[in-house]
């Protein structure tokens, strides 16, 4: 009994030392694409802009190498380390250690809701625990116990389908070929992990309700049988700061134009159009090597973290609209900074970027569209 006490305060000190003394890894993306630059990927498109015919198998590829890059690449905390965190007061949510600073934030603001949604099979319990709704993006924190589930690796969900008031998701989309994108994000304990998707009202989409129930149905490899789980959501934020500067920029056949931007205390979302001229289609940017990408400064030059991003050709051809969701600035900054870059390929290839010294991938700013909007508040 004792040598299980003692083990147990060994992996309380171990997590104390974590928190204390590692430092926050704040862009997941970052690494998984200096991992994956050299190996024929354009993985950072997904997160960017991508049109409609080949979203979802972008989606697809990034989701696998997220996956494995955290299986191979990333120490998992152990069970015991997993189950002490919860006997430290304060300790016990998932977005705590989250690789997203919004979330982090949430947590320590009390930004989120506190749940208890569970469903279980074949001994296997799989629970919502935690769920974080701003107005931009819905988060929830995933976690499974069972009496043994070491032979199931990381938490993976499959065959997921989403209901909000018992209506399926996809009523929220402007149309069929632009379903809600959902991401799964893992956690540094492999029994957890993240779940978040955003509403697409910037994309001719409904907005969702302030306050509703949300139905989850799906699968865990393994078990056949389907897991339900019915999570009450509500807005966590209040008086977010919504502006529409409606700033257009132009560089040879491109039009940029920043539509909206949205702060809240835990995102910051930017919607954006890219237009070309009738005779031509977005596809052909990403063919030509002259996919437009864009980083977010605020007012002291600090590049934000970037989170997730969606985007969709209204016309099916010349404009895609786009909603990026980067970490949010603390504070209402004094203005902000929106850099749009191409990527930097190696000579003589369409899939291949180059890297910097330090691994990461080269891009070009194109300063004809960059754009430094001054915020005015009341």
């Amino acid at each position: 009994m004792n040598n299980h006490t003692d083990h147990q305060d060994d992996e309380i000190m171990k997590l104390k030392k974590l928190i204390l003394e590692t430092p926050v890894e704040v862009n997941l993306t970052d690494r998984i694409m200096q991992h994956y630059g050299e190996n024929n990927t354009k993985i950072k498109n997904v997160t960017r802009h991508y049109s409609k015919g080949w979203r979802k198998a972008w989606i697809s590829i990034a989701s696998s190498i997220i996956f494995l890059t955290i299986i191979t690449g990333t120490a998992f905390i152990s069970p015991t380390m997993a189950a002490s965190i919860k006997q430290i007061p304060g300790l016990n949510s998932i977005f705590q250690f989250a690789n997203d600073l919004g979330l982090r934030i949430a947590d320590e603001k009390g930004l989120l809701t506190k749940i208890d949604a569970s469903d279980t099979h074949n001994g296997l319990t799989v629970r919502a625990t935690v769920v974080s709704f701003d107005g931009t993006r819905v988060s929830i924190g995933i976690e499974r116990t069972g009496a043994d589930n070491s032979h199931l690796g990381p938490l993976a969900i499959e065959d997921l389908k989403l209901f909000i008031n018992g209506e399926s998701i996809k009523t929220y989309a402007a149309s069929e070929d632009n379903n809600l994108s959902i991401f799964m994000s893992p956690s540094q304990d492999e029994n957890a992990a993240i779940l978040e998707f955003a509403d697409l009202k910037n994309q001719g989409g409904k907005t969702f309700p302030q306050k509703f129930e949300l139905t989850l149905n799906f699968t865990v490899p393994g078990i056949k049988e389907q897991f339900k789980l019915y999570l009450p959501v509500e807005m966590n934020t209040e008086n977010n700061l919504v502006l529409t500067p409606n700033i257009n920029r132009k560089y040879g056949n491109i039009n940029f134009k920043l539509d909206k931007i949205e702060f809240t205390p835990v995102t910051t979302n930017l919607t954006t159009q890219i237009e070309l001229p009738q005779n031509m289609n977005i596809s052909q940017l990403y063919s030509s090597n002259e996919s437009i990408g864009y980083d977010l400064f605020d007012e002291s030059g600090k590049k934000m973290q970037l989170i997730s991003g969606n985007g969709w050709s209204p016309t099916g051809g010349n404009i895609e609209i786009s909603d990026t969701r980067f970490a949010p600035i603390e504070s209402t900054p004094k203005s902000i900074v929106i850099k749009p870059y191409k990527y930097v390929y190696k000579a003589n290839s369409k899939n291949e970027f180059q890297l910097d010294e330090n691994g990461n991938i080269k891009v070009e700013y194109i300063p004809e569209l960059q754009i430094t909007l001054p915020i005015a508040t009341k």
